[in-house]
């Protein structure tokens, strides 16, 4: 039998149970930019975003792979394949593949030119393939652009985001 492993961590789960009454505009078509500062429920408003994903699509009968993870656990991930002395393409396949890709803390540390060139297969890929991708960032689009010094992934991002919100404190 295959092992489980959850998709959201316990903490994001016991959040989404305590607003399980709120009426979050929560069921998605396609990708979305959600920005704001730290601790304006970002993360959580994905993590409802991805249940409510999860749910209506297994009533409708279909199975719908997601991923979801900040940007620290996927340069961890790739990081790891390193240290195992194994390629890292089965990795960043998996994230370019999988049906939803939901990514956090998107912009939240400095990027250096490895970081940047993952974020960018995967995204480009993404946006060339019309694949979903949810972007949760405490920073606006033009302030990562700023940080990048390149505006080509957060223009991508904005071209596949038709929904972008905005939470304030």
């Amino acid at each position: 039998m295959a092992q489980r492993v959850p998709v959201l961590s316990p903490r994001l789960l016991s959040e989404i149970k305590k607003h399980k009454n709120y009426s979050f505009p929560t069921h998605p078509a396609s990708s979305m930019f959600l920005t704001g500062p730290a601790g304006t429920g970002k993360t959580v408003f994905a993590a409802k975003v991805l249940h409510d994903l999860m749910e209506d699509n297994y009533i409708n009968g279909v199975f719908v792979r997601p991923q979801f993870l900040t940007i620290d656990q996927l340069t961890d991930e790739i990081r790891a394949c390193y240290d195992q002395k194994k390629s890292d393409l089965p990795v960043i396949q998996k994230y370019k593949d999988c049906d939803w890709l939901f990514l956090d803390d998107f912009g939240a540390k400095a990027t250096n030119d490895w970081v940047y060139s993952i974020l960018y297969s995967i995204i480009n890929y993404r946006y060339e393939q019309l694949k979903p991708l949810v972007v949760i960032s405490n920073l606006s689009l033009e302030e990562i652009a700023q940080n990048l010094q390149d505006e080509r992934l957060t223009r991508r991002v904005k071209e596949m985001s038709e929904v972008v919100y905005r939470f304030e404190k």
